[in-house]
Parts: C-alpha cells; structure tokens; sequence
C-alpha cells in the first residue's frame, strides 16, 4: 500500500453512547439510533485503503456499543491499516470486552481531567474510576493503551496529576486536546473554553511536562506554534498537492460519518466541502475524481486565507490545524468558488443503509 504513514481514515459508525458528555462534538447519547452498515463500512474502508490511508480510526458514539467492532477491526488490519478505537471505558469489564478491544493495534480512553471534573463533564458519577479500571486491565492485558484528555479552564490545573496517573496505570502515552465550541460543547459557557493566552500557557505547560516525564509515559498536545504552520503551508492544506497525488497525500484526514457523509480534513468540516455520501454511490473513485475536480481546490483557497490570518499580529500563536480550518469553513468561502451542488446535502430521499 502506497500513502503516507500519518493519512488516516476515521470510521463514525454510530452515534449511540453510554453517556451523554457535555462536550461532545457528534452529539451522542443513549437515546441516538444512527448506525453505519458494516458492509458500506467495510467498502469504503477498502476504497480508503487503495487510495493510500494507512491507518484506521474507529470512535462513535461509543465504539464498544457497536456490533460489528471486532470484525471492522480485523478488516482493517486485513487491508494493511494500523487500528485504533477511541472508548469512554466504561464498557470495558470483561474478558470479552478486552478481547474486543485486544483486536485493535491501540486503544485510547478518553479521560477528562481528575474524578469530580471527568464525572461532571461525563454526567456520570463513577466515570473517572471506570475509565481508569479500564485502562490498567488493558494495560495487564498488554494493549498499547494510550489516555485522551478534552482540555478545559476547569481541568487544566488536573493535567499535570492525570499524566502522572495515567503513566502509572500502565498507559504508553496521553493526547491533550482542546475542546472547541462544536456539537454540544457549542453549548459550554464561553468562559469554559481556553482562551488565545491559556492555550499558549498550555502548550508551554505540555512541553515541559513531557520533558519531566519522558521516561515515564509519551505526552502529546493537538496544537502547533503558528510559526511552523507559517513554514509549512501544507499542514492546514494551504498549498496544492501535486497532479499525481493518491487521496491520502491530498487529504490526509478522511471521516466517515454514521450517515455515510465523506468529510475531509476532520470531523465538523463544513458539508459544504464533503466527498459526497457514500451509500448513493456505488462508484467511490468517481466520487473522488469529482472532488479533486470541483471542492478540493477550495478547500485550498480557504486555506490561503486561513494561512493569511494566522499573519496577522493578533493571531493565536498555538492552533490546532484542523480545527482552525474548520473554522474557517464555517464563516468563509472563497468568492471564486463555487461548491458542488451535491456537497451541501444528501441527495433527494436518500437515507443510510441501516
């Protein structure tokens, strides 16, 4: 397989959660009913594959709740991609449930600051000590574990402690990512979400405590110094790849919504720019070549601009790439393109196959 070794394909095969956590960016719940069909998962998977995405990204909704895990694992594994699913934890108590979760190269379980934050972020008392029982029985069970924190003002003075938690359980490393204003964390007071100067202190913050704790456990923070965007436009797609490139080099992100929706770049891009849908059609390298064509260059317009305002003296000077291009894609669109018409919604009566 072709394609470079950071593309990967994100796979939203449902929407129905355990919880309800309040900063959810897909809005799932215990009520929600979507479910992605594991054979168009397992099509476009292929597709995803030939077109030089090298891993596999499973999250939900909660991943554990759907039917067909083991099997889109194993797939996954069969087409040549490194696996990982992202779980709340909380489903993970038996012997059958970690063997579930044994079929994936990594497993990550989201933790969000220490027991009275994670809880009350989660709407679940008792959610910290599950997450953290499921992380030390994958780790005896010797699965590359790794612990995923959504940061907030009200746990980022837990971050420190829940790094050195996490490296004690057994974990080989923990992601810190800003949470953002999309699905229902658009609903989190303003006041909760760091601002321009918290983030830059966080990134300060990450830096040095991975230099503490390198021996001990891999630390890992979503966000970028402007400056190094600024050297290399690509990272928020602010350059064209080349005539010749697979998919995976063009976009290097892939996401498939519980809906079948195509999205690149990352999830809460806006619909404007998608793929497409991938149950309407039955021929996905037309889907592709139709994007390159009419959206792909857009997305690269929006970019530029993107890329402009990160010059400007009262820019952040840490961003989350994705992120803020996603932004970007909900308040702008070049004036000199124009989307496809089949990008901004399903097609008439169209429904995921269940």
């Amino acid at each position: 397989m072709h394609g470079d070794a950071s593309s990967v394909f994100h796979l939203h095969p449902l929407k129905r959660c355990n919880l309800r956590c309040l900063h959810c960016y897909s809005n799932s719940s215990p009520q929600a009913t979507e479910l992605l069909s594991p054979q168009l998962a397992r099509t476009v998977m292929a597709q995803a594959a030939r077109w030089g995405y090298r891993a596999l990204a499973v999250s939900g909704g909660e991943p554990m709740l759907y039917p067909a895990l083991a099997s889109l694992l194993h797939y996954g594994a069969d087409l040549g991609m490194s696996t990982s699913v992202v779980t709340n934890g909380l489903l993970c108590r038996t012997r059958k449930d970690l063997a579930t979760l044994r079929h994936a190269d990594t497993v990550t379980v989201s933790i969000d600051g220490l027991v009275a934050q994670h809880d009350h972020m989660r709407q679940r008392t008792g959610a910290y000590e599950g997450a953290a029982n499921a992380v030390r029985r994958l780790a005896d069970a010797d699965a590359c574990v790794w612990v995923a924190c959504g940061v907030t003002t009200a746990n980022v003075d837990d971050i420190e402690q829940l790094a050195a938690n996490a490296a004690c359980w057994g974990a080989r490393g923990i992601a810190f990512h800003l949470v953002e204003p999309a699905g229902r964390a658009a609903a989190l007071p303003r006041e909760a979400l760091l601002n321009d100067d918290a983030r830059l202190l966080l990134y300060a913050t990450v830096a040095l405590l991975g230099a503490l704790l390198q021996a001990a456990i891999d630390i890992r923070l979503d966000l970028i110094h402007r400056d190094t965007i600024l050297r290399c436009p690509a990272l928020i797609h602010a350059s064209p790849p080349p005539p010749d490139a697979l998919p995976a080099q063009a976009v290097p992100v892939l996401v498939m919504d519980t809906d079948g929706k195509l999205v690149p770049v990352c999830h809460g891009f806006h619909d404007r720019f998608a793929l497409g849908y991938a149950g309407s059609h039955a021929d996905l390298q037309s889907l592709w070549n139709a994007f390159a064509l009419t959206t792909l260059p857009g997305i690269t317009a929006l970019a530029i601009r993107a890329l402009d305002e990160l010059r400007r003296p009262a820019a952040p000077q840490v961003i989350n790439p994705g992120d803020w291009l996603a932004g970007q894609s909900h308040r702008d669109v070049p004036l000199f393109w124009q989307p496809h018409p089949a990008r901004a919604s399903a097609p008439a009566g169209f429904r995921p196959p269940q």
